[in-house]
């Protein structure tokens, strides 16, 4: 026999079933008594017509004492396959249009049925593509054999830390396009740009390839345009540019890729401009499919999804990257992004040329910059300094604490002879982020009013306290400049530093930049040969790139002012040593010697000109029998002038007919001493 409290328990299950029964047919509203009451003294036939009314007055007189909660969230639909997919959040027209839809569907269907099966659902616009825009763009190929290297050269060196495409399915599609031209559509357009793009990266790569053991290069003065594959590179890039407009037209998940891969290779020739411009398209578009938000649907396919959330993370990684770097804003805000993490179960998607531990310590590492770019952002206009400075340093120590704590299977590639990039890159990433955290503390002055010789004792090596958060934020900043430069070193000598790589050039001008402002408050050597060794690799680097040549330069004119500062202060500290003194007094003889021509009257240098002195315009022509056969001075076989006589005559022609005799006297003198 069931109790009271078994009874109690059966009617509240019953009254919370009737009560998810009524708002699937009255909507999302609150069925307190004053509600039950209206719906129940409608009629039937106005029932319907009344619930908006009832529900309004439920709002209204609940909004007084609480918030009214809205109940929305996006809507993801996929199209062909997953590879084109229909986005729409929050509070957006479709939004609202489909919950009229989902409201209509209580109706009776008699009333309903004709209008709802005659709507047509409009995702893409396919009028303004061309059907024979990814056909035409073949003619472009190279050779097979050709391809298939280049393909090598971006899969080896630039697919390392970030996923730009399968591996596989990359090689499919390269198959395809050589073999069974015919069968690609108008939808196939991203692919097409997807594989020039590819081939236009291996251009770049494609020296470290080399069997020379320069790998193309000559020397920190190679000229700009040493790389002649350059242009093969551009060709390729203008062909992918091309298929632009039918890309975004498409807006599907490879044309992201197509989008993202441009973008990639344009960081080394333009990072601040065109590459960031393709990342906004290639974030627009991922947008636009909804792939930086969850996918809580069970009609995609595991791949797909996968594939999704990596072209996702690495394009609003490197995104935010830039954004970072160069001053720009960030297209999409972080409160915004919810989608998945890249799975760490390979069988969903093989890894094959990079490591799935790799990219995601790599998310990992942006996550802690986008975080510190925050709070210092916030000392923009904060007063509360000291809050902030905490939480920077609170942040510098998670990252630290972390990266202690990463796979030694990562780290330990940093001392082998023959390192992985993805390892050593990773390396500098690191070592990027903790530069960012105190690179904008070292010149203080700029705060505080004080002058650069006033900022020189309050450098971090000279902080009365070294626990201040200022100072431990800078000296991590400088030793992390230190790192960067021997790993870019390390790099050097094994695999070879790649020119087009972002991460390598931007963590050693980053890490120069920074040494040289330790090289103007100190005079320490170790600072100095940081900073022409890093310089020399720099420059290796930016051989082919203009832009990268100038932004070189610039470090190469640090140097030389840092270079003059030091001898300025070493000859202000020492003075002019006996050397310089001689050889000032040389420049001043070889002015007023016999053998420089002049037009006015000279002095012989040690003669005053009342004590007898000789003047050389005034010797007369029996006067310049004495001192030579001629008055012109004497020159050797060589063209030099003869200071000294080369023969006996010669001697005895300088000094006087009795100079030999006497010279002999006097040796057989000492003699018989």
């Amino acid at each position: 026999m069931a109790t009271a409290s078994d009874r109690n328990v059966s009617q509240r299950q019953r009254v919370a079933y009737l009560e998810r029964i009524v708002r699937q047919y009255v909507g999302d509203v609150d069925l307190n008594l004053e509600s039950l009451k209206a719906l129940s003294q409608t009629p039937e036939t106005d029932q319907k017509h009344e619930v908006s009314m009832a529900q309004a007055d439920d709002c209204e007189s609940s909004v007084s004492e609480t918030s009214v909660g809205v109940n929305e969230t996006c809507d993801i639909l996929p199209l062909e396959n997953g590879n084109i997919a229909h986005y729409s959040g929050e509070f957006s027209h479709w939004n609202f249009s489909q919950r009229i839809r989902k409201y209509m569907d209580i109706l009776p269907k008699e009333q309903t049925q004709d209008s709802v099966s005659s709507w047509k659902d409009f995702y893409r616009t396919d009028e303004l593509q061309s059907p024979t825009a990814a056909t035409t763009a073949l003619s472009s190929l190279p050779p097979r054999l050709i391809a298939n290297f280049l393909l090598r050269c971006f899969l080896k060196h630039a697919q390392t830390n970030y996923f730009y495409v399968e591996e596989t399915w990359v090689e499919d599609k390269l198959e395809l396009c050589y073999t069974k031209p015919d069968v690609l559509s108008r939808g196939d357009v991203g692919i097409v740009c997807i594989l020039f793009a590819i081939l236009a990266i291996g251009t770049q790569y494609a020296y470290i390839e080399s069997d020379r053991e320069d790998n193309g290069y000559t020397g920190p003065d190679t000229d700009i345009s040493s790389f002649t594959e350059d242009a093969v590179g551009v060709m390729f890039y203008q062909q992918a540019s091309r298929l632009l407009p039918e890309v975004l037209a498409l807006g599907s998940l490879e044309c992201v890729q197509a989008c993202l891969l441009i973008a990639v290779y344009l960081l080394p020739i333009d990072a601040a401009g065109l590459s960031y411009s393709y990342l906004n398209i290639a974030i627009n578009v991922s947008i636009q499919n909804g792939m930086h938000r969850r996918y809580s649907r069970d009609d995609l396919d595991t791949r797909v999804r996968e594939i999704r959330n990596r072209v996702w993370w690495t394009t609003y990684t490197i995104e935010r990257r830039i954004s970072i770097f160069h001053g720009r804003p960030m297209s999409i805000r972080p409160v915004d992004v919810d989608a998945d993490m890249p799975s760490e179960q390979s069988h969903i998607c093989p890894w094959t040329t990079i490591t799935v531990p790799c990219i995601l310590a790599t998310l990992r590492l942006n996550e802690f910059l986008r975080k510190v770019w925050n709070e210092i952002d916030l000392l923009k206009g904060a007063p509360k300094h000291k809050a902030i400075m905490r939480r920077l340093t609170s942040l510098h120590g998670d990252l630290v604490a972390w990266w202690s704590d990463l796979s030694t299977d990562l780290l330990l590639q940093e001392e082998s002879s023959q390192p992985e990039r993805y390892s050593l890159q990773l390396k500098l990433e690191y070592c990027l982020v903790r530069m960012f955290c105190g690179r904008c503390f070292i010149f203080q002055h700029d705060a505080t009013g004080a002058t650069p010789e006033q900022h020189s004792a309050i450098s971090p090596s000279a902080a009365s306290d070294v626990t201040h958060p200022r100072s431990v934020l800078v000296r991590d900043c400088v030793k992390a400049a230190f790192e960067a430069i021997e790993t870019c070193r390390h790099i050097h000598n094994t695999i070879g530093l790649a020119r087009a790589s972002y991460t390598e050039f931007s963590s050693c001008r980053a890490a120069l930049l920074i040494i040289t402002t330790q090289c103007l408050q100190t005079k320490c050597h170790t600072f100095r040969y940081a900073l022409r060794d890093g310089l020399s690799m720099l420059k290796h680097m930016a051989s082919g790139s203009r832009l990268a040549h100038v932004e070189a330069s610039l470090v190469d004119r640090f140097e030389q002012v840092i270079a003059r500062l030091d001898q300025a202060a070493t000859m202000d500290k020492k003075g002019p040593s006996d050397y310089d003194k001689f050889k000032e007094w040389e420049t001043e003889w070889r002015t007023d010697s016999v053998f420089v021509s002049t037009d006015s009257p000279r002095v012989f240098q040690g003669l005053s000109a009342d004590k007898g002195a000789v003047l050389i315009d005034q010797i007369s022509p029996d006067q310049s029998d004495e001192l030579g056969s001629s008055s012109e001075p004497q020159l050797y076989a060589s063209g030099d002038v003869a200071f000294f006589p080369e023969g006996p005559d010669d001697w005895t022609t300088f000094f006087g007919a009795d100079f030999l005799m006497q010279l002999d006297d006097g040796i057989r003198g000492n003699r018989r001493d």
